[in-house]
């Protein structure tokens, strides 16, 4: 009975006396303190290090060891952060500080051990443990990197001069290029892959990517770095370049300032790859397993950001003229949100709900047994719809053209705002919503962003489909993505010469190419063949139609 009130053994006092001491204080520290330990990892090592020790290869083993035993609760930490995007600022802000402070304790040690010089006492003892030093080094680097992407900002000059000074130290040694296995049912990775990785992430529009989406990058380069190399001359298929001796992330290739310090590398096979990825998503398909387990936030819409952004070549945009404005317009994203406001509108210029529904109980006569039946179904009272979250956004116009239109509006509160999404909005004088896509995310000074509008359509309608070889819609459908016993889509008129036909919006989950349905629009049924599809979002697809032809009556 008392042994239940027995106090459980300490923890050894020096965990960096070796392996073993170092093993047995982190096991101590996990029995006794549980996912909190993580946090006292780190301030064990700031202590250790704060004393002046001197490192040698019992005090790095101990080091190693540390990290690898508390790297699944920095995993865990790192994974709360990612899942939760609706997190209060001051939870997330403490859940970076710890990540932040395990990251930089370890760095506190190792990036001394990463800079030696080769003729150094220390180098001796060091140098079969120096290309798992630097690919750690690296890794927490990149971590590091990541967290400051995921705030909309840049790493400061000391992290790219710090980056830097660690890959020409590990490629003057020779072993940048080899495979090191840091954890335990990990892939090898190497010193120029994560230094790649990192600098590759720093040409991404970070502004206009979400959390998720930026995770998603860069499990991509993850995946893709193997795809890339350092090399020392520029030649005509450079697409980037890379300067060690200075304090800048990677850029196009320059001619000014080029020197014995500068490195090229060239995007050309990665980019095959990532247009083969696309043309799967575009299609319906998922990713093969034998290239990767496809990551949250990865998309079409992303992958599209990654093709221009990695591009081999720069990629020239004619932007269209823009006149400044300066009205408002309301916004409002999500799907169902969009079609809710839609339907609206329908309401509000009169259209007739019983004329709007003979066409689709025209559609949905009854096969029983072989025969025909010509009774409709039951009416049902449509409940008007209700729609979660804020509905609409105040914006305040900056400038139109003829593509689109340049929103500011402030940035609290709208974790929502990223590139790719689809949005509706209208001004505070008219009726009508129009439909556009974010394509860029600007942030500024004071928690405001500007957002670049493409316009897809100005004359969007509710519309309503329904599988042809099924009466009623798919069981596993949303609440809120069902309308009139059929699946909320958008139905976009061709309009003008630049569109060949008609278009269509609807749940990305649903959208299969070459699949027939039956759309009810306006009081019309209209039988349809879904076809290529032209963009999709994290809940939304974009496709022609074709076959469009009005059932016989």
């Amino acid at each position: 009975m008392l042994g239940l009130f027995k106090r459980k053994p300490k923890p050894s006092e020096n965990p960096f006396d070796g392996p073993e001491a170092a093993a047995a204080w982190l096991a101590a520290s996990l029995d006794n303190e549980g996912p909190a330990a993580h946090a006292t990892v780190a301030r064990r090592i700031q202590t250790w290090k704060r004393a002046g020790a001197c490192p040698g290869k019992p005090q790095l083993d101990a080091l190693f060891v540390l990290y690898q035993g508390s790297w699944a609760l920095h995993q865990q930490l790192m994974g709360n952060v990612l899942l939760n995007t609706r997190m209060p600022e001051a939870l997330e802000n403490d859940l970076r500080e710890k990540s932040l402070e395990w990251s930089s304790a370890f760095l506190s040690v190792l990036i001394p051990l990463t800079h030696l010089p080769a003729s150094s006492e220390e180098r001796q003892w060091l140098a079969p443990s120096l290309p798992l030093v630097s690919v750690l080094t690296l890794t927490l680097l990149a971590e590091q990197a990541r967290w400051r992407y995921m705030r909309h900002l840049e790493p400061d000059s000391a992290f790219w001069r710090t980056l830097h000074k660690t890959y020409a130290h590990s490629e003057a040694a020779g072993f940048a290029g080899q495979d090191v296995v840091l954890n335990d049912g990990e892939p090898p990775t190497t010193v120029e892959d994560l230094y790649l990785g990192i600098l590759m992430l720093s040409l991404l529009p970070y502004g206009s990517l979400t959390t998720l989406q930026l995770d998603a990058a860069w499990q991509v380069l993850q995946e893709l770095s193997t795809r890339m190399s350092l090399i020392r001359r520029r030649d005509a298929w450079s697409s980037f370049e890379v300067r060690l001796g200075g304090d800048r992330p990677a850029m196009r290739p320059s001619d000014d300032g080029a020197s014995a310090m500068s490195r090229y590398w060239t995007t050309e096979v990665l980019s095959e790859e990532l247009q083969e990825w696309l043309a799967l998503l575009e299609s319906g398909r998922p990713l093969p397993d034998s290239i990767m387990r496809r990551p949250r936030g990865l998309d079409a819409g992303v992958l599209r950001i990654l093709l221009r952004s990695w591009a081999p070549q720069v990629v020239r945009i004619d932007r269209a003229a823009r006149t400044g404005d300066d009205g408002q317009v309301d916004l409002i994203h999500r799907l169902p949100a969009i079609h809710a406001v839609l339907r609206e509108q329908e309401d509000e210029h009169g259209d007739d709900a019983g004329e709007e529904s003979k066409g689709f109980d025209r559609a949905v006569d009854l096969r029983v047994y072989g025969f025909v039946t010509h009774r409709a179904p039951e009416r049902v009272v449509q409940e008007k719809p209700r729609v979660a979250g804020p509905l609409v956004v105040r914006a305040d116009i900056d400038n139109v053209s003829r593509s689109g239109i340049g929103l500011e509006l402030s940035e609290e509160g709208q974790e929502w705002l990223a590139a790719g999404r689809l949005v509706a909005f209208r001004r505070l004088s008219e009726s009508m919503w129009a439909l556009g896509i974010i394509r860029r995310i600007k942030r500024k000074e004071g928690g405001r962003c500007f957002l670049g509008i493409e316009t897809i359509g100005d004359q969007a309608i509710a519309a309503s489909l329904r599988p042809t070889d099924q009466r009623m819609v798919e069981a596993g459908l949303p609440t809120e993505h069902v309308w009139r016993n059929g699946m909320i889509a958008i139905h976009l008129p061709s309009h003008g010469p630049e569109q060949s036909g008609s278009r269509l919006i609807m749940p990305s989950a649903w959208c299969v190419p070459d699949r027939p349905f039956f759309m009810d629009v306006r009081g019309k049924t209209i039988q349809l063949t879904l076809g290529r599809m032209i963009e999709s979002g994290s809940d939304w697809a974009l496709v022609d139609l074709v076959d469009v032809t009005p059932p016989a009556t």
